[in-house]
């Protein structure tokens, strides 16, 4: 099978092209071009037209992972990447006639929690980034239209080996691994739903080739939540660090949240994609940490 990644540069991007390479063909877009093995690299920012390149391509699956992560209200970067170019996306894969896309959209385009969150729970977004992903999974729906089959994914927070500096696990694991104090906002009640990128890329996978899955939206979300103070303790216990907690005094305003979602419609559709715990995600994580230090 002929599968697109775009977005196959990034944190998630990569992750998916690297697993479906064993099985697929597939062709990693991004805005640099560069492939990993296996694959083939196709220079393209999505903002702009699709690629002449892809003129006599036959694409079966797109595999749509590129996005602007800009939470900068006032900035039009996350518009023009999430919107205009899951627009350009669209465009061509229906100008391909592609069995299906399957879309990484975000959790949180639910906005605030209220209990737990089902593939059903509307989109409420609380900011232009989370609005321009509700966008996309509104644009990426009308390829239903042209006979082509979509899967929505919603990710929460995604973790692992190359997840990007400033995430609070990436965070918490390097002062811990130094002994450094973890620093807390608010009383770190915020519990978070944290997903290795191994296994969304399984999951991305058997929803990219499943014969009966149903057009929709689906939660790609681990079984339990974290607060911030459960993961500064289990950040301190995995790499027996000597660091202490400490709690800011600066309000978080998102304590009590809490992003519980159920995925058992994804699971139904695809079978269990659930391999790491965040334990074993910290232990991982810390251990490349290290080894990059040595």
């Amino acid at each position: 099978m002929n599968i697109l990644v775009t977005g196959a540069s990034g944190f998630i991007g990569s992750a998916i092209a690297s697993k479906l390479k064993s099985e697929h063909e597939v062709i990693a877009a991004s805005r640099s071009g560069t492939a990993a093995d296996g694959t083939r690299g196709l220079k393209w920012d999505i903002t702009e037209e699709i690629p002449a390149e892809l003129d006599g391509t036959e694409i079966d699956v797109i595999v749509h992972a590129a996005a602007s992560l800009s939470m900068d209200d006032m900035s039009p970067e996350a518009v023009m990447t999430n919107c205009v170019g899951t627009y350009n996306v669209f465009n061509l894969a229906v100008s391909k006639k592609v069995k299906r896309i399957v879309y990484i959209s975000s959790l949180p385009v639910i906005g605030k929690p209220n209990g737990v969150i089902t593939a059903d729970t509307p989109p409420a977004p609380l900011s232009i980034y989370h609005a321009s992903k509700a966008a996309g999974e509104m644009i990426v729906k009308q390829a239903e239209r042209y006979g082509i089959g979509y899967v929505t994914l919603r990710v929460p927070s995604p973790v692992g080996v190359g997840m990007p500096e400033k995430t609070i696990l990436s965070v918490m694991i390097k002062r811990a691994l130094a002994n450094e104090p973890l620093v807390i906002y608010g009383k770190g009640t915020r519990r978070q739903n944290y997903i290795d990128v191994r296994d969304i890329a399984c999951a991305v996978s058997g929803a990219a080739v499943a014969e009966h899955i149903e057009n929709g939206i689906y939660n790609l979300a681990s079984d339990r939540t974290y607060s911030n103070n459960e993961v500064a303790e289990l950040c301190r216990r995995v790499t027996g660090s000597t660091s202490v907690i400490e709690h800011a005094d600066k309000n978080d305003p998102y304590d009590d949240w809490d992003y519980t979602a159920d995925t058992k419609k994804l699971e139904n559709a695809i079978g269990p994609y659930l391999l790491h715990d965040l334990e074993d995600t910290v232990r991982h994580t810390a251990g490349s940490f290290a080894g990059s230090a040595g």
